[in-house]
This record gives structure tokens, C-alpha cells and sequence, in this order.
């Protein structure tokens, strides 16, 4: 049963019945062969018409409307905003664009914003769907997540940027010297690559003692892993599928609606004018400005676009880090 917490109307579960479906089995396995993959394969990771929802939190600099008598009250240095940038893959029928339709919430916090999301689902008839959130890894986020949309078919994946980036950045608090961070990056990156947690924490436990400088790092990398295991989906899997392993557009959102605007040099802002004027690019991004003014509504559905497609992009550093399972093997042989 679902309890709605301001109403404490119950609602069984079997109202959200899902039409989530996957892709064909023999791409998958096709998919899997070209990659010399030999792990388990579980079909559901893969979704074919998910919903895909990236939220990113973006702050800027709060403007002081009272100066406190007292020196010791500290006031808040920044004003959130949480924008949420929602899409739907489209079928089109020209093979030089991509189709899809999305929309752009904006929220005072992550709490309003994961509020706005639920509604936009609701009028849009999506809860039916697989949710496929995007996040950064966040604990706020995600617990939002869990507590809003427990009732629904939903799958967290980590940002596979934000990943790689606490790898780099951890390690090199860990490591003493570069050449050996880089090398142990050498080796861990292509096996989170294929969602191996396991391979890699058993990589940490195998580091030479005398070139780890700070162990408290090391310990809470592992811990790290672990509480972050079930957002490490197989991206070298979902990367030959035509899945996304990425939330760059919510981030891109965040620019669009938040940062362009509220993020120059001198600029402050308050709680409210900083989330109304957000809103306001919200509004005009999803082509509902005229609405608004014209009528104080909005429409409040996904939005159809199209963007030429382009071809993949291909770079040294990229061949050398999301090396396929061939290196993957040399590095797990080697690591033995």
C-alpha cells in the first residue's frame, strides 16, 4: 500500500502497474559477444523506453538583506536551487536527428523539486514507465529518491563523470607519489567500467602498503564503493546498447536555467528572487512563456525537440581508460 503523506489516503500498488519493457534479449547477447563479456547478464538493467531524470543542485551567492547585530549568528553564504531536466527518447523517421521530449523543473530545494517532479509524472501518465535517475551521488538526492518514488519502478545510476572523478581525486590523496596513482587508475578504471565493484575494491585491498600515504582515504574510498554499489550499473554494457551512463543534462540545465544568469562576478541574490528568476528560464526553455503571461498556466507536458546526431568521439585518453574486456583481463592478470 501507498500512503500519501498529506491526505493519509491509502492506495494500493497495483494502481502503478508497469509497462516497463527491455531491450531484445539477442542485442543484449550480441552486444555482450562483441565485448568478449562474460559476466551475468541480467536483462532488466537495460531498458528500452525509460524515463530519464537528472537533478542537479546549484547555489549561488546570497545577498544579506539584514546584517545581524550579533557577530556570532551566521547567515547562509548561498542560495539553492535544484533543477531537474526530465526526457523521453522519440522515434524518428529522419536518420540524421535525434527526437526526444523533455521539460525542466526548478525547486527551492531538492525536496520541492522531487514534489514538482511527482506531479509532472502524474499529469504526463509516466509513473507507468521505468525511472532511470541520473545523480551525482549525493545522499540527499538519494534518499529523496527512495522516499518519494518507492512505490514506482525505479533505477539509480551514478554519473559514470562524477565516478571516474572521485577515483582521481581520492587517489590522489591516497597515493604517495603520481606514477603509482596513475598506474592503480590504469587498472580500476576500465573494471568500474564494467560495474565490477567487487574487482574493484580488491583492488584497493591490494595496494603496496609503503606507497599509501594516507590510510583514513583508503578506508572511506572503500566505504565509498560499497555504499554506492547498486548505482554501478555495467556501463561499458549500456555505452554499446545506446544507453545513457550520464547526468550532463541536468548540469546542462543548471547552466541554462541558473548559472548563465545568477553566476557572474558582484552579483547576489535572495532566497525568492533567486528561485523566481530560475522558474522564469525554466518557463521560457520549455517554450511556455506566452502561456504564462497570456493565461498564469502552463501546460505542464513534455516538449518534442530534435538535434542533429553526431558521430561518436573518440580520445586517447578515453582508449586507454575504457579499455574493453581484452585490457580488462591484462589488468586483472596483473593485479593477481
Amino acid at each position: 500500500m501507498v500512503k500519501w503523506e498529506d491526505t493519509r489516503e491509502k492506495i494500493d500498488k497495483a494502481v502503478f502497474s508497469h509497462e516497463s519493457s527491455y531491450i531484445d534479449a539477442e542485442i543484449v547477447r550480441e552486444a555482450a559477444k562483441k565485448l568478449n563479456f562474460e559476466g551475468e547478464i541480467n536483462l532488466s538493467d537495460y531498458e528500452s523506453d525509460g524515463i530519464n531524470i537528472s537533478s542537479d543542485e546549484v547555489c549561488v551567492k546570497r545577498q544579506t538583506q539584514n546584517r545581524p547585530r550579533n557577530d556570532e549568528i551566521v547567515q547562509p553564504k548561498r542560495v539553492d536551487n535544484t533543477v531537474i531536466h526530465v526526457e523521453a527518447a522519440n522515434i524518428s523517421n529522419n536518420p540524421k536527428e535525434l527526437s526526444y521530449s523533455s521539460y525542466v523543473l526548478n525547486g527551492k530545494s531538492v525536496s520541492e523539486g522531487m514534489k514538482l517532479l511527482l506531479g509532472f509524472l502524474c499529469v504526463n501518465d509516466l509513473l507507468t514507465k521505468t525511472l532511470v535517475f541520473f545523480v551525482d551521488g549525493a545522499r540527499n538526492l538519494n534518499s529523496s529518491i527512495a522516499s518519494m518514488f518507492s512505490f514506482a519502478n525505479t533505477k539509480v545510476i551514478l554519473d559514470w563523470y562524477h565516478l571516474r572523478k572521485k577515483m582521481e581525486e581520492q587517489l590522489s590523496l591516497i597515493c604517495n607519489n603520481r606514477h603509482y596513482r596513475n598506474e592503480v587508475l590504469q587498472k580500476i578504471i576500465p573494471v568500474l567500467w564494467r560495474g565490477d565493484v567487487d574487482g574493484a575494491i580488491a583492488i584497493l585491498s591490494s595496494l603496496e602498503k609503503s606507497m599509501v600515504k594516507n590510510n583514513d582515504s583508503l578506508v572511506y574510498l572503500t566505504g565509498y564503493l560499497e555504499r554506492v554499489r547498486s548505482s554501478i550499473p555495467n556501463y561499458i554494457m549500456r555505452d554499446a546498447l545506446g544507453l545513457r551512463n550520464s547526468s550532463n543534462r541536468g548540469e546542462k540545465s543548471n547552466d541554462i536555467v541558473v548559472a548563465s544568469r545568477q553566476k557572474h562576478n558582484g552579483m547576489s541574490w535572495s532566497d525568492t528572487d533567486s528561485t523566481s528568476l530560475a522558474s522564469i528560464s525554466a518557463i521560457i526553455y520549455n517554450k511556455e512563456l506566452n502561456k504564462w503571461i497570456e493565461n498564469g498556466t502552463l501546460s505542464f507536458c513534455l516538449i518534442n525537440r530534435t538535434t542533429p546526431k553526431r558521430g561518436k568521439r573518440y580520445r586517447k585518453r578515453t582508449d586507454i581508460s575504457y579499455s574493453n574486456s581484452q585490457s580488462i583481463k591484462k589488468s586483472s592478470r596483473s593485479i593477481a
